[in-house]
Parts: C-alpha cells; structure tokens; sequence
C-alpha cells in the first residue's frame, strides 16, 4: 500500500516540477512577449498558479492522510501487542493462585505432621517422632520451593502488569494525536 502512495508523491511531484518548467518558460515568454500577447500571458500564469496551488493542497492533503494511516498503524501495532501480554499475565496469576493453594494444603499438612509429632513425643514414640520430623523436614523443603515459585510468577504478573501499562499509555498518547490530527 505504502508503495503505491510513494508511486503517487513522485508523479505528482513529477508534475510539479513539469509545471515549474512551464512556469519558468512561461516567464521567460513573458518577458519576451509582445504588448498584446500579455493579457494573454497574463491569464497562462494565474491558471499555472491555481493548479500549482491545487497541486499543493492536494499534497498536504496526501501527507495528512499518510501521517493519519501511520498514527492508525501504530495504535494497530500497540494493541496487537497488548493481547499476548494479558495473556501471559492472566496465566502467571493463575498459577500463582494455583500454587497458592498448593501451599495452603502443604502448611496444613506440616501443622498436622507437627502436631502429631508432638503428641509422639509426649506419648514416648521416639521413633515415630522422628520420622515425622523427616517428614515435616521434605514438606518444609517443598514449601520452601512452592513458596519461591508462587512468588516468582507473582512478579512475573506484575513486570507484564507494568508492560502492558506502559502500552496502553502509548496507545492513549497516539490516539491523542490521532484526535488532534483529525480535528476532533
């Protein structure tokens, strides 16, 4: 698309520089007319002037239209890349819920291996005792690594959280140029 509007500048400009030449030996024949053919000059240079007046607004209204369909573009781009963000953030949140969970019923699975420990050991099972104490030993070890997991996707949720923050920030500002842009 881009290429063919590039295609179009250039043949316009093309144009232009045509009718600067026409307007340049336009001038010189004017300064080399004759009296009488000088109304007639005259009238060749303001039609010259009106088209390459139409000319240009036509060409500002190009540019226009091309700084329009970029700003759209990049808005385009900016929420294109939003989704995949919101995505991975929604799946960071749930598996640190998920893991979440999987840590509640770890910490009550210490606290009943704890308590039981305690009633061994007051009740004189040494060696029941000391395989809870094994136990709650793997368990704390494994909450330990559930705990850090959780908290790693939970800054992960946050990081995409900012990202996507600061696109949807830079879609506001070009949609705010995108406004100014048409007049609205």
């Amino acid at each position: 698309m881009m290429p063919v509007r590039r295609s179009l500048v250039l043949s316009k400009g093309s144009w232009l520089l045509g009718i600067a030449l026409v307007l340049v030996g336009t001038s010189v024949s004017y300064a080399q007319a004759e009296p009488a053919e000088l109304p007639r000059l005259t009238e060749e240079v303001a039609g010259v002037n009106r088209s390459l007046d139409r000319l240009v607004g036509l060409l500002v209204t190009m540019l226009e239209q091309q700084k329009t369909d970029l700003l759209l573009k990049r808005i385009e781009m900016k929420e294109r890349r939003v989704l995949p963000l919101e995505q991975e953030m929604r799946r960071a949140r749930n598996t640190a819920s998920n893991i979440g969970v999987e840590i509640d019923r770890m910490q009550a699975m210490i606290d009943d291996a704890e308590s039981s420990q305690r009633k061994a050991l007051r009740d004189g099972r040494e060696r029941e005792g000391k395989e809870l104490d094994q136990m709650i030993t793997q368990l704390s070890l494994n909450y330990d690594v559930e705990v850090a997991s959780r908290d790693e996707h939970e800054r992960r949720a946050r990081d995409l959280e900012d990202q996507i923050a600061l696109h949807r920030r830079d879609i506001e500002v070009l949609d705010d140029l995108l406004m100014e842009q048409l007049g609205e």
